[in-house]
Order: C-alpha cells, then structure tokens, then sequence
C-alpha cells in the first residue's frame, strides 16, 4: 500500500495511510477524521455509517500488519475471559501493530459511550420532568490514549457490533436519573348538564276591549301651587336667569329651551317647577318655537292636574304667526287635532283644524291649505256622527254588555276611526248575528285563501244592508280580504 495524504475533515490536520493502520484515524471513502475528532464526528453519523468506519479501520489494520499468534485471553469468548492479572510470561510484546489495536478499541469504546448518551438523550425514559435537557445531551469526552512505554488497564471488553441500528444499553447508566415529580393529572371535569330547550312562548289571551268612553283624569301627582307661592318662585326665576334681557325671538325661543333644561335637571318641585314649565311655554311662544313650547305643556300636564289638550288649543288660538314660519304652526296644530280625535274629542280637534287652515293661508301654502281643509271636512264629519252616538256611550258607561250600544260605536269605532281593536271587541257583544260574525271572522284572522274569500264576501254582503256613513268604508274592508 502506498503513503497517501488525507486530511481531517474536521480539524484539517494530516492523516497518512500508517495512521489509519495504527488506529489515529478513521477514514471511510473520501471522509477521514483523526483520532481527537472522531467523538465530534461519529456523533453527528448514523449508526449505520459508524459501523462502516469502524470495518473500514479494522480491515486497513488488518492489511497492513501481519498475522500474530493471538493471546491467550483474545480467543475466549467475552463471556469467558479471566479477569485476573496476566503474569509476565503470558503478556504479549508491545509491538506498534498492538498498540494501533488498541487505539482502535479505545476509539470505538469512546463511540459507543458517546452514542449511548446520545441514545439516552432521543428516547427519554420518563416524563419530561425527569431530568434537564443540557444534562442529558452533556458530552461524554473520550478516553485519553496511553503514552508510549506505559500499559493501558485493562477494561472491560466492548461489544459486539449489533445489526440493530439503536445500541442497547447492556450496564447501568453513569449518572442515574433524578427520581421522577409526580405530575399532578388534572381531575376530568363532571359534564355539565344540559340546558332544556326553552318552552315555546306562551301566546297571552286577548286584551279586554277597551271601554268606549275615555277614562278619567289620572291621579294627582300634586296640588297647583298657589298664586302668592307662584309669585315668590317666579321672582327668583326671573333674577336666576335674566328674563328681561331675553328682547329678540331668537332669544326668547333659547331662554325657553334653557328653563326645559332647569325644570328636568334641577330636581325643581311645586312652585319652582311649575313657574319654570309655564315661563318655558310663555317663552317659547313669544320665540314662535312651536316644538317648546307644546313639549313644556305636556311636561306640566305630567307634574300637575291640567287639562293638556285645553292648554295646546289656547296655544294655537292665541299665538299670531305670519309668514313661513306659519306653515309649520300650521302643520303642528293639525297634528294636535288629530291626537285629539284619536282620544274622541272632536270638539278641540275641530277648532285645532280650523286654525291650521289659517295659518296656512297666513303661510301662502296652497298646497298645505288643500291639505288641511281636507282633514277638516273629516273631522267635522267625525264630530257629527261621534254627536249622534252620545246616547250610546253614556249607556256604556252604566252597561259595558249593551248589545245595542256595542253595535252601534262599535261600527263607529272599525269603520270610521279605524280602531279596528276597540272596534271588532265591540261587535263581538252584538244582538245581529251578521256582525257578530263578521267580528269573530276578523279576529280569528283567517290563513287560508278560501277563508279570507269568505270573509271578504261576507262583508260585501253587509256594506250593501248599511248606510251610506258604513257603506264605503265596509266595501274598502271586503276588497282588502277578496284582493
């Protein structure tokens, strides 16, 4: 074999063809490795590969020395060596194939320590609790070689190579492992019970009808105050906020809105309150702020026993507004008129109608002025039949059953107000059996098309027995259920 030259693929440090004969090296194709390297290197080569490096080292040493009688302890089986001391006849001559066989079995020895730690690293042997991670990858550092001239003790023998790609650990570990921290196992959760489905809602009875005449004033939150307490509250309001200094219209409609303000966040009672809600609408007026001064009468009708509705009419009838600025009073008192008919007082809403068409015409809205004389007519005609039924309501209010009565307002209360609710509760208590009928019809509310055709004929057939005030408005209600 000739000298060649390789280099350690780790430390670049020369290799020759003797050092792999004598075991300082390790070489296996075109890798080499020198012998303070081979821990480094074998440890980052699969079992497989280390196998091939360490054949390869054992048959370049094997065709570079000669065969010699083998010692005596060499032929036994590992199992059956002695382990006594060899005298000095039996021990053989210290000749540098020897020794490169032992720098061979140290190199492998040193491999197989290091491989095992690495083992012990990759397949932990109890919870991960059991030892550190840096302890089990430490390093095992490989056995120092024997100097020259100086025997080496004897150790034990190593191991077979096995077919087995994961070396098996055939001793105890060096270092033994920290007894194991019980980890604590959480207790399963009890499962939760399940929620029930809710129950399907409960569909509440009809509501009674409600009486045909409206109820009477409510309760007393508190007295009026009286004049002289009156007059001693609005002297300091009057001080408080600098009322006199309030001269244009725009000033007055803020001073209104700022004594609102007062009488909701103040905490004001009696006297107070009462001065701050009626100088609010005094004011609001004055500022031509119909949206003030109608929200200052309703709060004052809230806190004290007052007629709301009279308070609103003396409002539009004496409050003069010219211009633009007429077309929204105009529009407000027909919406107060029509508050007031929804409540069957047709008396104010009348008036209230009247005057919107006035300002509307102080306005020089055409337009507003057709609209508003057209619910005028209608409120007239309300009043007129709402006059002829006054008989009725009073037998109401002693006979709440009346067959007649109930017939009577209730037909007012469907077809001409179109309170259909108070209206078909009416006509459920009547003695003719056709409206009687027709009520329990509408209030079953019919799903199917041949019911709701039912239905709208039935009405059909009745508008043709009423006169003409029911007439129109029952042929509408028939055309609504055969559409």
């Amino acid at each position: 074999m000739g000298h060649e030259i390789f280099y350690c693929s780790q430390c670049q440090e020369q290799i020759r063809t003797a050092d792999l004969a004598k075991g300082g090296a390790l070489k296996l194709g075109d890798q080499a490795c020198c012998v303070k390297c081979a821990p480094k290197f074998l440890a980052t080569r699969s079992p497989q590969e280390q196998e091939k490096f360490f054949k390869e080292a054992a048959r370049l040493k094997a065709s570079a020395v000669e065969p010699a009688p083998r010692p005596a302890f060499a032929a036994a089986p590992p199992a059956a060596r002695s382990m006594r001391p060899l005298g000095p006849q039996e021990r053989p001559a210290m000749t540098p194939a020897l020794w490169g066989g032992f720098g061979v079995l140290a190199l492998v020895l040193g491999a197989t320590i290091l491989l095992l730690t690495g083992r012990r690293a990759e397949i932990p042997s109890g919870p991960p609790t059991a030892m550190p991670e840096a302890k089990r990858n430490e390093e095992v550092p490989p056995p120092p070689r024997p100097p020259e001239g100086r025997r080496e003790p004897e150790t034990a023998p190593t191991p077979k190579a096995s077919s087995d790609p994961i070396p098996r650990r055939t001793s105890p570990d060096p270092v033994a492992p920290p007894p194991e921290t019980p980890v604590a196992v959480p207790k399963p959760e009890p499962p939760k019970p399940e929620t029930p489905p809710a129950p399907p809602p409960t569909v509440p009875p009809p509501a009674p009808a409600e009486p045909a005449v409206a109820p009477g004033p409510a309760a007393l939150q508190r007295p009026v105050p009286e004049a002289a307490k009156q007059r001693e509250a609005e002297a300091a309001v009057r001080k408080t906020f600098n009322l006199d200094q309030a001269k244009t219209a725009k000033e007055k409609a803020d001073l209104a809105r700022t004594l609102l303000q007062a009488a909701a966040a103040s905490g004001a009672k009696d006297a107070e309150l009462y001065v701050l809600l009626r100088l609010a609408k005094e004011f609001a007026a004055m500022g031509l702020d119909v949206k003030s001064a109608l929200e200052a009468i309703d709060a004052k009708a809230a806190a004290f026993p007052l007629d709301a509705m009279a308070e609103k009419v003396d409002l539009f009838s004496k409050t003069t507004v010219k211009g633009p600025e007429a077309a929204g009073w105009a529009a407000a008192a027909l919406d107060v008129a029509q508050e007031a008919a929804e409540a069957d007082d047709f008396e104010p809403a009348v008036k209230l109608a009247a005057r919107a068409e006035a300002l509307a015409r102080s306005a020089g809205d055409r337009k507003l002025q057709d609209e508003v004389k057209e619910h005028g007519r209608e409120l007239t005609e309300l009043k007129r039949l709402s006059d002829g039924l006054k008989p009725h309501f009073k037998t109401l209010e002693a006979k709440p059953d009346d067959p007649a009565a109930n017939t009577a307002v209730g037909k007012f209360m469907s077809l001409v107000k179109g309170d259909w609710k108070r209206g078909l509760a009416m006509l459920a208590k009547s003695s003719e059996p056709a409206w009687k009928s027709l009520a329990e019809g509408e209030r079953a509310g019919p799903a199917e098309a041949a019911a709701q055709a039912a239905l709208g004929e039935a009405w059909a057939a009745q508008a043709e027995r009423e006169t003409p005030t029911y007439k129109a408005a029952a042929r509408t209600r028939a055309s609504e259920w055969l559409a």
